[in-house]
């Protein structure tokens, strides 16, 4: 069954049908070989910067996103650009749902 089929719009040039920000997110976290090599080492360097300095710093995390992009893209054989196919809102949209995931776990010490 073809996703149209199910009342998904038809993907575009800019639209691929599903919430690119939220898919790319799920990929991070659930891939086995990203999130050990990047994301994890990412979060233990979040939380170890929280822990001294009591502020969370996005721009640790901001560093893995256009990895994660990259890594997403070459995955699932994305044949569009990912400089084209994410915005620097969906960017931003990114990180904004990592932390939105992952603050509680920051402030309470789970990736130290």
């Amino acid at each position: 069954m073809k996703l149209t089929e199910m009342g998904f719009p038809e993907p575009t040039d800019t639209n691929m049908g599903y919430d690119l920000v939220d898919d790319v997110v799920v990929y991070m976290q659930n891939n086995r070989d990203f999130y050990r090599r990047v994301y994890f080492p990412a979060m233990v360097e979040v939380s170890e910067k929280y822990k001294k300095t009591g502020k969370i710093d996005r721009s640790i995390a901001a560093k893995i996103v256009d990895p994660a992009i990259k890594s997403y893209c070459s995955a699932y054989d994305v044949k569009k650009s990912p400089s084209k196919l994410f915005t620097k809102e969906d960017r931003e949209a990114i990180l904004d749902l990592i932390f939105e995931e992952e603050t509680d776990e920051i402030i309470n010490g789970e990736y130290l």
